[in-house]
């Protein structure tokens, strides 16, 4: 299953806003079952509080969300922020001792 990932209701918020390009990302990715993953836990309660760094009204956001959710056959799931990606410089050799 395919996912779209949005780093957080800030994110997800300015993408909803601007109609034209979340549709047009939302009719890209309908084309095969896929989940919108919003990177916070507390983003559905943030979303009905107001909690977000933006003027657009929760009933509103929420509709606009629950809109494109039906219309593009999608679900969004809040979690848990992940961890940056962890990338070495040096190579490395790990012994059965050292573990």
């Amino acid at each position: 299953m395919q996912q779209l990932r949005k780093n957080g209701v800030d994110e997800l918020v300015q993408s909803i806003k601007d109609r034209s390009r979340s549709e047009n990302e939302l009719i890209r990715a309908s084309r095969h079952p896929f989940t919108l993953l919003v990177e916070d836990l507390e983003g559905y309660q943030k979303i009905l509080i107001g909690k977000y760094r933006s003027k657009y009204e929760p009933k509103a956001l929420l509709g606009s969300l629950k809109t494109f959710e039906v219309r593009y056959n999608f679900s969004t799931v809040f979690i848990r922020p992940t961890l940056p990606e962890i990338t070495f410089t040096t190579p490395f050799v790990i012994w059965p001792g050292n573990c």
